[in-house]
């Protein structure tokens, strides 16, 4: 019975201090989901050469999207003329941290791991496809001959400013060469448009918030719970120092987590409770670090994509380039960042006395899990 109770404050208290953070993550994501489509992500990456991959690499460190559901878009990306390696960039750098990551990593970890996650996500990301994309001598003629004309019901599309299909950056082009002067005042490019564009806004903002603390918690919850409990677990049953003991904090300890985080499936966010827990049982922040870097970033669906989009060498690459920057950056960050620096909360429970903003917090998010993991899971009873 003490020991449920011991593993019950460690929960809360892991809650309580990812609460806010996360939270908040939820809702910077959700206005990235909202705003932020895969056709323009396909207009600006969808593109071959060394500058789609440093923008792949980029865009990629806080979209929102986990290991297996950044396969469809990284794969659409591919199809409309993407380079190898900046599908794989994209990839990359995903998974391996978002916004909740980023979030949540601050709240349990402190600045500098908050830091170093992304920083290395978009180094291991620029570095992998680039090597792809050096590596593939026909690349360039693959993208042109996959780099089509436009249909003819497109260009017809594209004769009227007042097409649908537009994108607000197209329309205005066209209102600039003078397709709406015949328009007059009453046609769709008047100034009447600015009541619909106002509801435009608004539907906006209601479909961030939808996607930020309803639809994303719902994809999350599971195994953001499973995170959190298997974290305050080892809080629990693990000693102090036993990591250490074990593992040491050398090179060792790296290569270690590498092999535990290479073919998990983890998502940046849930793995970074349980990478919390395992520094406060002992094992070094850079051995963690390359957990958090390796595992979101692979797992056998991601890789099955690779090898059969992008082939055997850029597989082989994705991998190499994935464990060299993680292990790089472990190795970094124990070496030459004070452990002082490295802030980790205490999860036991005698040291869990929060304050009102993180009993807010925990509260928040446990509402928010809870509701997700009941539209998920009871969606028959309650099919809203």
């Amino acid at each position: 019975m003490d020991g449920v109770m011991l593993w019950a404050e460690a929960f809360w208290s892991m809650l309580a201090e990812s609460g806010l953070w996360l939270v908040g993550g939820f809702f910077v994501a959700g206005l990235i989901k909202a705003y932020v489509s895969q056709a323009s992500l396909t207009k600006h990456l969808g593109k071959p050469g060394i500058w789609s991959v440093v923008k792949s690499s980029a865009i990629g460190v806080p979209m929102p999207l986990c290991s297996c559901s950044v396969i469809p878009t990284a794969a659409a990306l591919r199809k409309s003329g993407a380079s190898r390696g900046a599908s794989a960039s994209f990839a990359i750098s995903t998974p391996e941290i978002d916004v909740p990551g980023i979030a949540i990593t601050w709240g349990l970890m402190g600045p500098v791991m908050a830091i170093a996650r992304p920083i290395t996500a978009f180094a291991s990301a620029v570095a992998a496809g680039f090597a792809i994309d050096v590596s593939d001598r026909n690349d360039a003629t693959l993208a042109i001959a996959q780099d089509p004309k436009p249909a003819p019901d497109q260009i017809e599309a594209k004769g009227s400013c007042c097409s649908p299909e537009l994108d607000s950056d197209s329309a205005d082009e066209m209102k600039a060469d003078g397709c709406c002067a015949d328009k007059g005042t009453s046609g769709c490019c008047s100034g009447s448009k600015s009541g619909e564009e106002e509801s435009v806004r608004s539907s906006k903002l209601v479909m961030a918030l939808r996607e930020g603390f309803l639809d994303m918690p719902m994809h999350l919850a599971f195994w953001l719970v499973v995170g959190l409990g298997l974290s305050a677990l080892v809080t629990v049953i693990v000693p102090n120092g036993w990591f250490e003991g074990t593992l040491g904090n050398g090179i060792v300890s790296k290569l270690a987590m590498l092999v535990v985080g290479l073919p998990m499936y983890v998502c940046s966010t849930s793995s970074t409770p349980f990478a919390a827990a395992l520094i406060t049982s002992g094992l070094s922040p850079g051995a963690a670090l390359v957990f958090l870097l390796a595992g979101p970033a692979t797992n056998p669906a991601t890789m099955g994509w690779v090898l059969k989009d992008l082939g055997v060498r850029s597989l082989v690459i994705y991998l190499v380039m994935i464990s060299l920057f993680a292990v790089l950056m472990g190795v970094l960050v124990d070496a030459f960042i004070p452990s002082d620096l490295i802030r980790v909360v205490e999860l036991t429970g005698e040291h869990s006395h929060q304050g009102l903003w993180h009993t807010v917090g925990g509260i928040t998010l446990g509402a928010l899990l809870t509701v997700a993991l009941i539209r998920k899971y009871a969606t028959r009873l309650m099919p809203w």
